[in-house]
This record gives structure tokens, C-alpha cells and sequence, in this order.
């Protein structure tokens, strides 16, 4: 028994040197920052005002949260913006600050003082989840000139698309400065110390991401395109009956590069219903899937994928996010000059 009990110990200690191994690693490597559960809000988690993340599984990316927990630079929304609600394409983790659509639009739209594309997004925040939180949107930047939603995908389960049409309310004691004012000293210590154990933090939220997979995936099975229009155009006349200044949705598709040395954006059997949806509740739709294959016919400019990743596979990079920027300009520069 003295024997386990010694044989253990070295096995307890071995594991725990491996932990903090692994964690210096990660420290320098890939640090996300502590998550802030919520509820009515635009998001349902936020990013600590103030805190800083390092990510490096793909490309690379530095960023600091600001006061509202959203990943943008330390600079007041413009007198006229538009909001980025998405994902993590639209969090642009993966690039490094100044990449990512959002800043490329900012350089573009704005004198550099101020932010007229500001993002409010989070990881997994994909279109159904946008229509279930759109009226807390509508409430938190109710200022706004124009929100674009990001999205991947065109189709969806009936499934899901009826849960999102049961809108979450919003109340401002759920904004990120709100709740970071009310955060007791031992609730900040607490995000203090996950930040400075990324191990932790990653582990949950592989555990999370694990649970949530799939939800993202587009049906490859059959669908019944009467169901799925009859269900997305109520979710989208929802949301347009929310929002009575201008909406865009912007799809940007997966691609494949061919055997034959071409690329293609895939295309979902839902697109053209769902173009036609938008067009029918006054949304306007960008595809940038024509945008993405004339880059590489032009001059093989892939949208996805790093150089420790696989092209056309991920996370937009930096010519993707420069392409999605590309798609959007013209639109939310009219938008903004009214």
C-alpha cells in the first residue's frame, strides 16, 4: 500500500509538472482571455473590459477587449457607424490587429479617430443565435446607422430556426462596462488568475466547442425547400420588423480548390432561396463568393487558411478578411454618407 501511495504521488506530481508545462507554453502561444457569462444581451458571453488575448492556433492575433468586452481598439464609436454582428470571423482572432474586415474597413470609412465599423461578436455566435439576440442588438446600438450579419452558411434546421425566433429581451445592467463595475474583488481576482492559466480556460472551452459541433453545418442532406422558406422567411421578417434602418447580411461561402488548379465557393442548396428571401424582407444580401474566386483567378488569392493550417480550410486570413471588406465597402459607405 506505501508502495501505490508513493507510486501515485510521483504520478500526481509528473501530471501537474505537465500541466504547468503546457500552460508556460500556452502563456506565450494561445491565451485567451476569461469569458463573462450573460443574459439579454447581444452576446451571451463577453470578453473581460480590458483584457488582453494571444492566439496562435491559427495565423496569429493580439487583442485587447474594450470596455463593452467586444475585441475592437480603445477608440469611440464615429457619429455614424455600423455594427458587425458575427462570429469568430467577425472576432478576426486568428489575424493580427489592423487585418481583420472590420479594421480594414475602419481605415477606409473613418479618419482613424473614431470607429465606423464597430464589431460585437463571439465565438459560435452563428446566424440562428444573431436572429434569437437581434432585439438585444437593436437596443445595446440602437444608434447605429447599419448592421451587417455575418454568416457562413445559408441553411439551417427548421430545428433551430425556430428556437431563434424566440427573441432573448435586453437590459443594461448586462453590458460588459455594467457588468464589470458591479464585479466584486474576488470575481476579478478570479478572471485574473484564468488568464494567467490559459490551460484551464482552453480546456472548457474545447469542452464547449465539443458540445456545440455541428451547429454550424450547413445541411448536406436533403432539403425541403418549401419548409426552410417558409421558416427563414419568418425569421427574417422578424428581424427586419425590428430594425427599420438598413440590414446586410453577408455570406461568405466555404471554397474548394480543384483538381484541375481552379477554386470554387461552394454553393448551398438554400442560396438561392435565401438570396431571394432577403431580397423579399429588404435586406440586403452580399455574397462574396464571386469576390473570393475572381481574387484567384486574378492572382490565387485563397480566403482561408494559414501557413500552420491548410489552405481553404479555417479561419478567413488576412486576404479574406481584405476581400470581405472589399464586398462591403461601396454599401456601407452609402449607408454612412446619409
Amino acid at each position: 500500500m506505501k508502495r501505490f501511495f508513493s507510486q501515485s504521488l510521483q504520478w500526481l506530481s509528473a501530471l501537474m509538472l505537465a500541466v504547468l508545462i503546457c500552460n508556460g507554453v500556452l502563456f506565450f502561444y494561445n491565451r485567451p482571455t476569461a469569458f463573462i457569462d450573460r443574459t439579454k444581451a447581444s452576446t451571451n458571453t463577453i470578453f473581460y473590459p480590458g483584457s488582453t488575448m494571444l492566439h496562435g492556433t491559427e495565423g496569429h492575433g493580439y487583442y485587447t477587449a474594450d470596455r463593452n468586452g467586444y475585441l475592437n481598439p480603445d477608440l469611440p464609436r464615429a457619429k455614424k457607424y455600423a455594427v458587425l454582428v458575427g462570429a469568430s470571423h467577425t472576432q478576426g482572432e486568428e489575424v493580427s490587429a489592423g487585418e481583420r474586415y472590420a479594421d480594414v474597413l475602419n481605415s477606409r470609412l473613418s479618419d482613424g479617430s473614431s470607429l465606423a465599423a464597430y464589431v460585437c461578436a463571439q465565438d459560435g455566435l452563428f446566424l440562428p443565435k444573431i436572429i434569437q439576440n437581434f432585439r438585444a442588438v437593436t437596443e445595446e446600438f440602437r444608434d447605429a446607422q447599419a448592421i451587417v450579419i455575418e454568416t457562413g452558411h445559408t441553411q439551417y434546421s427548421s430545428d433551430e430556426l425556430e428556437k431563434a425566433m424566440v427573441q432573448k429581451e435586453f437590459d443594461e445592467k448586462y453590458l460588459g462596462a455594467n457588468i464589470a463595475a458591479r464585479m466584486s474583488g474576488k470575481e476579478k481576482l478570479t478572471i485574473k488568475v484564468k488568464e494567467a492559466f490559459p490551460f484551464y480556460t482552453i480546456a472548457k472551452n474545447q469542452i464547449t466547442a465539443y458540445k456545440a459541433k455541428g451547429h454550424e453545418q450547413s445541411e448536406t442532406g436533403d432539403v425541403d425547400i418549401k419548409d426552410y422558406s417558409e421558416k427563414m422567411n419568418r425569421a427574417l421578417a422578424l428581424i427586419r420588423s425590428e430594425w427599420k434602418k438598413p440590414l446586410i447580411i453577408m455570406y461568405h461561402p466555404t471554397v474548394s480548390v480543384n483538381p484541375d488548379g481552379t477554386m470554387t465557393a461552394q454553393k448551398e442548396k438554400t442560396d438561392d432561396a435565401f438570396k431571394k428571401l432577403c431580397a423579399d424582407n429588404g435586406i440586403d444580401f452580399v455574397n462574396t463568393g464571386s469576390v473570393f474566386e475572381k481574387a484567384y483567378r486574378e492572382n490565387y488569392t485563397v480566403p482561408y487558411g494559414f501557413s500552420d493550417t491548410s489552405m481553404g480550410a479555417g479561419h478567413l486570413n488576412a486576404d479574406g478578411h481584405r476581400l470581405v471588406a472589399d464586398a462591403l465597402y461601396g454599401k456601407l459607405k452609402e449607408v454612412l454618407a446619409q
